[in-house]
């Protein structure tokens, strides 16, 4: 498969040497300026947490038990496992809330456990 370039995407000289191209100049600069950036950062590994509002991070939740966790003082929206650092234990059920202090808590049921685990979550914020 070729690799994906700004030239392949847009060629702005091209555009520009028409009539359309002339009056749709400073359009067609910004969407090639957009296009170069979005590319320089998927190239360069853009990650989950440069995309949004979140915090991803590991943290040991013991089954069936409210476990506080840290949100760097942040009010989060919602809250989503995504993996169990173990390769027979899954998650059955998560609940989360935020308590009148403004902390926030995590119960997560894990299917074939009854212990303490290690849960990669993603914290997301408005």
């Amino acid at each position: 498969m070729a690799k994906l370039s700004l030239q392949r995407l847009l060629e702005v000289s091209r555009l520009l040497a028409t009539e359309a191209g002339q009056q749709l100049q400073d359009l067609l600069t910004f969407t090639n300026d957009l296009a170069d950036q979005v590319l320089r950062a998927l190239r360069q590994g853009l990650t989950f947490q440069d995309n949004f509002n979140c915090l991803v991070r590991q943290y040991t939740i013991q089954h069936q038990t409210d476990t506080l966790i840290n949100t760097d003082g942040k009010r989060p929206y919602g809250v989503i496992p995504v993996r169990v650092v173990s390769e027979t234990i899954r998650v059955g059920a998560i609940n989360w809330h935020i308590d009148s202090t403004d902390q926030t808590f995590v119960n997560i049921s894990f299917e074939n456990g009854t212990e303490s685990y290690a849960v990669v979550l993603i914290v997301l914020f408005n």
